[in-house]
């Protein structure tokens, strides 16, 4: 896993708990209940999706 996405799970742990980002609680539980993914392999899935559009922010 890149150095990026690393940094990136605390954030993703921490929208996970959040009520203000109630969606990403949502997704997380999606992947892991109905895909059957590992906890870790979500988070660094949506992680992913984090740093694409932290990407476009800056473009």
């Amino acid at each position: 896993m890149s150095e990026i996405l690393e940094m990136l799970i605390p954030a993703v742990e921490e929208q996970i708990a959040s009520g203000e980002t109630g969606y990403v609680k949502r997704v997380f539980e999606g992947l892991v209940a109905e895909a059957e993914i590992e906890e870790g392999e979500a988070k660094k899935m949506i992680a992913v999706c984090l740093a694409d559009e932290m990407e476009r922010m800056v473009e």
